[in-house]
């Protein structure tokens, strides 16, 4: 069992990790930042344990400590700088971008900061999909995919019923499709589910389980993330696929949707209203990519193969400094 230290950004993603059986420092306060654990959305597993940045875990750190420490963002790993007698992972779960100057001249100074750590530190590099380690442009970086923990299935008597989740989704513009999704909000019966206080009747939901209920009286999930502007795939996405959900999405070469089997793909917004206005009227051929989508998640994003890959990467991390 390895002495693991991280630190709270992705509290479903560690709840995950803690799946591997180590045991997990967890930081949700680092000077002025706090880093809840949200125990609303998923419980804390008991080989997690919350601390608070300050003199015990920095004691154990100049120590050595901890097998491990893992970073989720390029701001851990500034922090982390002082500290070199543990091994360290870096995971990308934030692509870089470079589509526009702004973003580049921050995606450099990012991609720079990693650099100079990697060659300070032992540090081994994991990326959550193939999107982001190629947007990132390390060699020898893993791509462990998350895993979903299957959702409650869909109400089999559900009126069909369109769902897209996503938080400050206008305010995102492009980055979530809003553009797209805007002119189809009078058009077809779409809730969207999140923190949107600038689109009127979004739902936001008090905790995760309140959430997977909600969820399941839909029977048609939308995802309009396109390149450049992010990954034809997260985690709400493949949650919906889990529940059996027939999907409808933007073309992206990153998606796990296969057209006419797993979902529909379209390439433009006529495209996408004529996909719609099909499932909203079949309730069959909804029925048969519910069900393939959700046969394709429990063979790709199992919890099993997701615990089996993130334990040859603590092997193989574990390895490097003994």
């Amino acid at each position: 069992m390895y002495k693991i230290l991280t630190f709270n950004h992705h509290e479903t993603y560690l709840a995950w990790l803690a799946q591997t059986g180590h045991h997990f420092d967890v930081v949700t306060q680092y000077g002025s930042l706090s880093l809840p654990w949200l125990h609303d959305r998923v419980p804390c597993p008991p080989n997690v344990n919350l601390v608070p940045w300050g003199k015990e875990v920095q004691k154990k750190l100049r120590e050595g400590y901890y097998d491990m420490v893992l970073c989720h963002t390029v701001k851990n790993l500034i922090w982390m700088f002082p500290y070199t007698r543990s091994q360290f992972i870096f995971l990308q779960h934030i692509p870089l971008f470079r589509y526009i100057p702004t973003l580049y001249i921050k995606s450099w100074v990012k991609r720079w900061v990693v650099s100079i750590f990697c060659k300070t530190h032992a540090c081994k590099l994991v990326a959550v999909s193939e999107f982001k380690s190629r947007s990132w442009q390390f060699p020898d970086t893993s791509v462990i995919e998350f895993a979903v923990l299957p959702f409650p299935p869909v109400y089999s008597d559900s009126e069909a019923k369109i769902v897209m989740v996503g938080n400050q989704v206008k305010e995102r513009g492009p980055e979530l499709g809003w553009p797209i999704v805007e002119p189809l909000l009078s058009e077809f019966p779409i809730t969207i589910v999140g923190m949107n206080p600038q689109i009127p009747n979004s739902v936001r939901l008090k905790d995760y389980a309140t959430f997977q209920e909600y969820l399941r009286q839909f029977s048609i999930y939308l995802y309009t993330v396109q390149m450049p502007y992010g990954d034809g795939l997260n985690c709400s996405l493949v949650e919906a696929m889990s529940m059996g959900m027939a999907v409808v999405t933007l073309y992206n070469p990153t998606s796990p949707i296969q057209h006419g089997e797993t979902g529909l793909v379209a390439h433009d917004l006529a495209e996408l209203r004529l996909h719609l206005q099909t499932l909203l009227q079949d309730k069959e051929l909804q029925k048969k990519l519910g069900e393939n989508a959700k046969k394709m998640v429990k063979e790709r994003f199992s919890i099993v193969r997701f615990v089996e890959q993130w334990n040859a990467v603590f092997s193989s991390a574990a390895k490097i400094l003994n």
